[in-house]
């Protein structure tokens, strides 16, 4: 009862921000009704966050399995450094508008057929094959040349649709990271190659692309996170992406224009435009991101989108590789 007086008082003060609430329990406090009563408070006001700092020892689970979503810490100092983080990511001048309400939309009709897709895919960890080619289709989203091999008759099709080299996948929808687990293979030369390569996995789903040219490899992220909304995170691509960390993170939804200041804050930026002697197209880029944007911003059920790498050339680029996830 104490603990909601003060916070009732505290929290109607409009001057009042955030609350750090500290809890030094003694042996009679009950710490799940505390528990409780701060995840209630904290749904009443959303706009002003509650830090709560647990000097527990044995008895921190009593306490934390009430919170919910909400984020806890053991340290006075701790928790203060999140709240100086959480102010400076709001009021900082860069990122004070990286955001914005989209003026430009999907239409409605391609929202009803990607929901459908997404849908049927219940139950799976990523979106099936189907799914990602809908939403490439709808979103002017640009992708390798690609025949998925429904049976043995689709192999006929491939060399006379498609140019060697090319690359097979096992983009079956319960693998996340196919390159790892041998479900990828490159420079495939030979349609003997391809049969093998079909034969090992038709249990999954085979699909056969041309290989993409030599570009620059760029890394989107998208995530819907429960304490920040949605969030951008772009850099370096390709399979050394989480070795250099050349990541630099934004609000969404995004303008193009706010697209581009993020990627000045990456060393990515500096080779797309011309480090080396050769420019590369970026507003490609930033026109592909802001598909992306769209996308999420549109399609609520998505909680993550990953793209790694997208290839950028001196004129265009291509998405190699786009994973959506609905559950988490």
């Amino acid at each position: 009862d104490r603990y909601r007086s003060a916070l009732q008082v505290v929290l109607k003060e409009k001057s009042v921000g955030s609350v750090l609430i500290l809890i030094t329990p003694q042996v009679m406090t009950p710490l799940q009704a505390i528990g409780r009563l701060i995840k209630d408070t904290a749904r009443k006001y959303p706009h002003k966050p509650l830090i709560p700092v647990i000097v527990a020892g044995s008895r921190l689970s009593e306490f934390t399995q009430e919170l919910g979503n909400i984020p806890y810490y053991l340290s006075s100092e701790r928790a203060i450094l999140a709240l100086r983080h959480l102010y400076q990511w709001n009021n900082q001048s860069p990122n004070a508008k990286l955001w914005d309400t989209p003026t430009t939309y999907v239409k409605k009709s391609s929202i009803t057929q990607i929901i459908k897709s997404l849908a049927e895919d219940s139950g799976m960890i990523s979106a099936s094959w189907k799914t990602i080619s809908l939403i490439a289709k709808e979103l002017s989203l640009s992708l390798p040349k690609t025949i998925a091999l429904q049976d043995t008759k689709d192999l006929a099709q491939v060399e006379k649709l498609l140019n060697y080299p090319v690359v097979l996948k096992n983009v079956d929808p319960s693998i996340l990271h196919r390159t790892e687990g041998g479900f990828v293979q490159v420079g495939v030369q030979t349609l003997d190659e391809i049969k093998r390569f079909y034969r090992t996995h038709k249990s999954g789903q085979v699909i056969v692309q041309e290989q993409a040219k030599k570009g620059i490899e760029v890394f989107v992220g998208m995530k819907r996170d429960p304490q920040f909304g949605m969030v951008l995170l772009i850099g370096f691509g390709g399979i050394y992406a989480e070795i250099l960390e050349d990541i630099a993170v934004a609000s969404m939804p995004i303008t193009k224009s706010y697209i581009m200041k993020t990627l000045k804050k990456t060393k990515i930026y500096d080779i797309l435009t011309g480090a080396r002697g050769t420019q590369y197209d970026i507003n490609w880029l930033v026109d592909t991101v802001f598909q992306l944007n769209l996308l999420m911003y549109s399609v609520p059920v998505i909680k993550e989108l990953d793209v790694n790498p997208i290839i950028v050339y001196p004129e265009g680029g291509c998405i190699l590789d786009l994973k959506i996830i609905t559950k988490i």
